[in-house]
């Protein structure tokens, strides 16, 4: 069995990673956490608590002399990930890291370096890939349900930014020093990725950052943003400054469009309407443990086969770049110009 170490013991680790791993029985024969580091000690209580078999450290210097896990399970906040990547790529452990990757395209770059050519499986959690209504989009979108794609319509609405752990630090999320940016990078960081499955990577971005709440973060809690891709155009909003938790999309091609709202899509094709609803939706909660589930089983079948490839890394990297020229472009008031290029259908 691949045994793990879990960096951070908060809120995702707990409610998403762990709970992901213990729910599925495959996995748990398969791979597992067996340590696991996080400076509040009440986190690791509560580790102690719930998983009594996994051995708990204070720091990450305490489990690394102690410790030689197959793989990583990063879960701290952006500003720590390209340490720990770099840590684990010289002690020759598989890494799994939450998203965004990291806070700039430069460190980014430098992790390219850092990973080339070891045999190590590297994997993000991008786990909205695995939102059931995102995947019955992208499903009609590839068969072309919807013929070429053309534009897109998306919008987040937040009545906050998510408290992160209250025994460490709760309002890291809008500390730009930790986590590199406000809604734009927390949650646009998903869309960005799930975009890119369906369009590749745009060509220019613009974008207007803003603080919109009446006690402003120290990060804009509202981003409005234009992706330009080679045939298609992306209209994204988000918000931390809203009444209602949703997200709402629509995304219009050249014979069809589709409809999404968190957990009910309407597909329009052919002069008819398709409705489908599931049991929860994107908006349903903040950690989504069985989307992670599938991640996970990826993750150790690469491990298993030495599946060392990197789309996985290219597709953190080129959100990292995007989620860059986004924050770029509000800066400087311009639209920002990238290389692109469509994905197959």
């Amino acid at each position: 069995m691949l045994q793990g170490a879990l960096f951070g013991a908060g809120n995702i680790a707990r409610r998403g990673h762990l709970e992901a791993l213990a729910s599925d029985p495959a996995l748990r024969e398969r791979m597992s956490i067996t340590s696991c580091c996080d400076l509040a000690p009440s986190n690791l209580e509560a580790i102690r608590q719930a998983w009594p078999e996994i051995r708990t450290y204070n720091s990450s210097d305490a489990l690394w002399a102690a410790e030689k896990p197959d793989f990583v399970d990063i879960c701290t906040p952006p500003s720590t990930h390209g340490a720990m990547i770099r840590e684990a790529a010289r002690r020759g452990a598989h890494i799994f890291c939450e998203k965004p990757l990291c806070r700039t395209s430069a460190e980014a770059d430098e992790l390219a370096v850092v990973l080339e050519g070891k045999p190590l499986v590297f994997m993000v959690g991008h786990q909205y890939h695995h939102a059931p209504p995102w995947k019955a989009v992208v499903a009609a979108v590839r068969s072309g349900a919807i013929g070429e794609l053309r534009f897109v319509e998306w919008t987040v609405w937040r009545k906050e930014a998510n408290p992160g752990n209250s025994a460490w630090d709760p309002s890291w999320r809008t500390d730009p020093a930790r986590a590199g940016g406000g809604i734009m990078m927390d949650h646009g960081a998903h869309v960005v990725y799930q975009l890119r499955s369906v369009l590749g990577d745009p060509i220019r971005v613009t974008a207007r950052m803003q603080s919109l709440r009446p006690e402003a973060y120290a990060v804009e809690d509202t981003a409005s943003v234009i992706l330009e891709y080679p045939a298609a155009v992306a209209r994204l909003g988000f918000t931390w400054a809203s009444p209602v938790r949703e997200i709402t999309s629509r995304l219009v091609g050249s014979t069809g469009e589709i409809r999404v709202s968190d957990d009910r899509i309407v597909l329009v094709s052919g002069g008819t309407e398709q409705e489908l609803k599931f049991e929860s939706g994107m908006s349903a909660n903040s950690s989504h443990s069985e989307w992670f589930v599938p991640m996970f089983r990826e993750f150790a079948g690469r491990m298993e086969k030495g599946d060392y490839s990197r789309d996985a890394w290219e597709e953190a990297r080129s959100s990292v770049r995007t989620l860059e020229a986004c924050y770029r472009s509000s800066a400087e008031g311009r639209t920002i110009e990238l290389s692109g290029e469509r994905l197959p259908a």
